[in-house]
């Protein structure tokens, strides 16, 4: 072999390392244990979410995807039927994102189903507050929504202006919900009908509202619709409390901090509210 030989056997190992050096020179190397970092999130959310939301979930999504150590997939206008079962079942995520009151009862369903699955169930509007005081969190589950002390707080100038006008407001509840003390400046002894424990409610509530002359009755609690034109029937302005608020999430901050606590390994399953600074809107909307 000629000596020129020998030196392009020498030096063309090295070569090759510069010239690959050069060519990856400002592009991350991503190690085996960032790769093992890495969070899987199946985000999915329902069809009835307003386009406002699912821009604000496209842009979260993309802060998630540029070295977040999450890669996600997202299912938009989306239901939990078979083969959404199927997907859960076939491809293991570190956890499942649901987006979308409307899917709340299917989400909770297949949380119990998958019981090994981490889900992040997130209420896009105002729960009724019987629900929420009924409703439990699977294990696997965290389950997020509309704080009702905001709702109480959205509410209580109303109530107080109300009271100064001495219109006398009456309450229609169930027992396990009882009314905040704050909504009643002059008390709530004798303006609060229980709907649950009590048969003769409706004509409790129908002796009250005459005693009083009431100006307003408040349907704190949901009721089936047969309860509801029994009230109506008493010529009397009915509010629905869950009909009565315009609510709107700062989906930004809710996925910032959910993208925050998956990465930091803070999921803790349970029953959680949304903070002040997760919402954008807690609007009271009854105004005479």
């Amino acid at each position: 072999m000629s000596f020129s030989r020998v030196k392009l056997a020498l030096f063309l190992p090295v070569i090759t390392v510069m010239l690959s050096s050069c060519g990856t020179r400002g592009l991350p190397t991503i190690t085996e244990q960032q790769l093992a970092s890495k969070h899987s999130v199946l985000v999915v959310t329902a069809s009835d979410v307003t386009q406002e939301t699912k821009t604000s979930v496209a842009a979260a999504l993309a802060k998630w995807r540029s070295g977040s150590g999450l890669t996600s997939e997202w299912k938009q206008d989306a239901a939990f039927d078979s083969a959404m079962g199927t997907l859960l079942e076939s491809k293991r995520y570190d956890y499942v994102v649901v987006i979308g009151s409307s899917l709340v009862p299917q989400a909770s369903a297949e949380a119990v189903r998958l019981k090994n699955q981490k889900f992040v169930v997130l209420a896009d509007r105002l729960e009724d507050p019987g629900m929420q005081a009924e409703k439990t969190a699977p294990p696997n589950t965290v389950l997020r929504g509309v704080d009702l002390t905001m709702i109480e707080q959205a509410m209580s100038g109303w109530v107080k202006d109300q009271a100064d006008k001495r219109k006398s407001i009456e309450w229609v509840t169930k027992s396990s919900v009882p009314i905040p003390s704050g909504l009643s400046p002059s008390g709530l002894s004798g303006h609060t009908v229980n709907t649950d424990n009590n048969p003769e409610w409706f004509d409790q509530l129908k002796k009250q509202a005459a005693e009083h002359r009431s100006s307003w009755i408040i349907q704190y609690t949901a009721l089936q619709k047969t309860d509801q034109q029994k009230i109506k029937s008493l010529g009397i302005p009915v509010v629905p409390l869950d009909q009565s608020f315009a609510v709107q999430v700062n989906w930004e901050a809710v996925m910032a901090q959910e993208q925050n606590r998956m990465i930091q390994g803070d999921w803790k399953p349970g029953i959680q509210t949304y903070s002040a600074e997760e919402m954008k809107q807690v609007e009271f909307l009854k105004k005479s």
